[in-house]
C-alpha cells in the first residue's frame, strides 16, 4: 500500500543549514561583543550628555559609608 506523500517529513528549503549554521553563529559568538559595543555606547553617551549639560557628577557612597574624596586638581581653584 502507498502512503501519502502529505504524512512524510517535509523536505529542507534551499540553503537552510547555512541558515542555522549563521544564525547560531550569531547567537554564540557575535552577538555578545554587540551587545558589549552597545552598552558602552550608550554609557558613553550619557557621560557626554552630563558633561554638555554641566549637571553635576553622583559620587557613589563608600562601604564604610563616607563619601569619596574629589578626584585631584592641578588647579583647585578653577573647578576643572
Amino acid at each position: 500500500m502507498k502512503r501519502s506523500p502529505l504524512k512524510d517529513a517535509p523536505l529542507h528549503n534551499p540553503g537552510q543549514s547555512l541558515e542555522e549554521k549563521i544564525q547560531r553563529l550569531m547567537d554564540d559568538e557575535v552577538s555578545k561583543y554587540a551587545l558589549a559595543s552597545v552598552l558602552v555606547t550608550v554609557l558613553t553617551l550619557m557621560e557626554w550628555f552630563r558633561w554638555y549639560a554641566k549637571l553635576p557628577e553622583h559620587r557613589q557612597a563608600t562601604p564604610q559609608g563616607k563619601r569619596q574624596k574629589k578626584a585631584f586638581s592641578p588647579c583647585p581653584q578653577s573647578g576643572i
